[in-house]
């Protein structure tokens, strides 16, 4: 799985390189009007990598809030949060892909509190962030839209 982790690594560093994009992009019909450059795909690399830390300690704070857990499972959560995620973008495209990341986190979160609590966590924690998401997106609209 170490190997398999490491090629799916490199093959999407390479699958985003400026280059390596920019050819795609023109192969699907689908040309940008300015080229890529490799520190702005680094700084967006890096920003969505933290956004999956916040998110896992967001989790990690809401599991928190329904149990007693130490410090130490941070990570364990954090990998359940980013597990979770992978799974739902993987179902994205499929008819039946609703819930996928609910259910994966549920089922996850079983091997630290009983099922009917991490159902209740995984429902509350869709329903937090699909409310912080329309909050910021509401804000950023409205503020972009002045301009």
């Amino acid at each position: 799985l170490i190997i398999l982790l490491f090629a799916g690594v490199i093959i999407g560093l390479l699958i985003i390189h400026p280059r390596v994009l920019s050819s795609i992009l023109i192969k699907l019909k689908r040309p940008v009007d300015r080229s890529f450059e490799i520190k702005n795909t680094v700084t967006w690399l890096l920003i969505n990598f933290l956004t999956w830390i916040a998110g896992g300690f967001m989790f990690y704070f809401m599991v928190k809030t329904f149990t007693i857990i130490n410090f130490g499972n941070l990570i364990l959560i954090m990998d359940m949060w980013a597990i979770a995620g992978v799974a739902g973008m993987l179902t994205t495209f499929l008819p039946s892909s609703f819930g996928v990341t609910d259910i994966t986190l549920a089922a996850f979160l079983t091997t630290l509190v009983p099922l009917p609590i991490a159902v209740v966590i995984s429902l509350i924690n869709r329903f937090l962030t699909t409310i912080l998401e329309l909050a910021i997106s509401s804000f950023f609209y409205y503020f972009t839209k002045l301009e």
